[in-house]
């Protein structure tokens, strides 16, 4: 059972996590493309409890253009 939304805990929940948000950032990279014809220069994303920033950053992985940026809120 898939219950936590973190890239957190045992396996396979890290590998579930990253597979099933792996789709924000592959559609992101896709629709920038699209929309610009290049890919962007940076990408930022929350770290918190990681998922955030492994969708994102994921599309991202195999371009070393791209400077990927985590980032935490305060408060």
């Amino acid at each position: 059972m898939f219950a936590i939304g973190s890239v957190v805990g045992p396996a396979p929940y890290p590998e579930m996590v990253g597979y099933f948000q792996s789709v924000i950032g592959h559609e992101a990279r896709e629709q920038f493309l699209k929309a610009t014809g290049k890919l962007p220069n940076k990408v930022v994303a929350c770290v918190g409890g990681g998922s955030n920033a492994m969708g994102m950053f994921s599309g991202f992985m195999d371009d070393e253009s791209v400077e990927k940026v985590g980032v935490e809120p305060a408060g």
